[in-house]
């Protein structure tokens, strides 16, 4: 029995074998279809482009279309910074950094208003910006001109004396008063009305 090759299954006839035309041919085939398989060298020494297998490639220049791909992506400068970009941000100070009151505009702490300095919190009294105290009271004599709103009172001891042409206490109200036995002081006018 005949044996094969061990790389392409070629029939090997024994030497008490008879030679057989069938297996002679089927060798050349086996033979001729793995040399077609095979490149051949061109004359300039290269494989033709008929004999390579199907590559998905650009036949044009692969090299330029890559090129062109990468420019575009490192000339993104909304993905990449650009070299001033870079420097800029490089020149940024450090996020401890500190600022002087004249490089943001404030006022100094050494400044003072009515001789109070700006360091801390800042309380003024009436006196330091020229104003009454809230519970200050002028005297009558001080009072000139103008209009009273509400009720001004007499002082106590001078109400008998006022004369008709002076400000009295005067009220008004819907209760019958009996003369001598009411809260008013002397010299008060009390008017009633329905």
């Amino acid at each position: 029995m005949a044996a094969e090759t061990a790389n392409y299954g070629l029939k090997k006839p024994s030497a008490e074998d008879f030679y057989n035309i069938e297996d002679f041919n089927w060798n050349a085939d086996v033979i001729d279809a793995e040399l077609a398989k095979r490149a051949e060298l061109g004359e300039d020494g290269r494989v033709p482009a008929a004999q390579l297998p199907a590559m998905d490639f650009d036949p044009a220049g692969s090299a330029a279309a890559v090129q062109t791909a990468l420019s575009g992506h490192t000339g993104d400068n909304v993905r990449h910074l650009t070299a001033a970009e870079r420097t800029a941000w490089n020149a940024k100070a450090a996020g401890d950094h500190t600022h002087t009151a004249a490089q943001v505009g404030a006022v100094p702490t050494t400044r003072k208003v009515n001789g109070k300095a700006l360091s801390a919190d800042v309380t003024l009294a009436a006196a330091d910006v020229g104003a009454a105290a809230a519970g200050h009271s002028h005297a009558a004599s001080g009072v000139t001109a103008g209009t009273l709103a509400g009720k001004v009172n007499a002082n106590a001891s001078a109400a008998g004396a006022l004369t008709a042409a002076q400000v009295r206490d005067i009220s008004v109200g819907t209760a019958e008063l009996t003369p001598g036995t009411s809260a008013l002081v002397t010299g008060s006018l009390y008017f009633v009305y329905e």
